[in-house]
């Protein structure tokens, strides 16, 4: 759940080229998010912070009411993934991943590293509940 096409097709792509994973589905909006995840129950959610009109925490906070899939924040900004990974219990998240990088192919596969280890944890998180 990116607002992002660009964000959301290389996320999508990543997580289905690791082998590990099946994208299904989308969403560009919290709002698009909610609906998504009601009517395709995900086994996780990986889930832009800054999103426009629903932000990505208020769609944090309707999607808890509703649903205790594991989510993973995803974020461009450095400073505000410190403040959210000290949180992440608070907001109960999985992890959160900073999605910053040059396109460089490094970092990249760092990227692509980190969001699939939290991807990873958040889904052995579900097998266990």
């Amino acid at each position: 759940m990116d607002d992002s096409p660009f964000a959301r097709r290389l996320i999508h792509r990543l997580l289905e080229e690791s082998g590990q994973f099946v994208v299904v589905g989308h969403a560009a909006n919290g709002e698009e998010a909610l609906e998504c995840v009601r009517r395709l129950r995900p086994d996780v959610v990986t889930l832009d912070c800054h999103m426009p009109g629903l932000s990505g925490v208020e769609t944090l906070r309707r999607l808890r009411r509703e649903s205790n899939v594991p989510v993973v924040l995803v974020s461009g900004a450095p400073s505000l993934v410190e403040d959210l990974d000290r949180h992440a219990a608070e907001l109960d998240v999985v992890g959160v991943v900073t999605k910053t990088f040059s396109g460089r192919s490094v970092d990249l596969t760092v990227f692509a590293e980190s969001l699939c280890a939290h991807v990873r944890r958040a889904a052995d998180r579900n097998i266990a509940q």
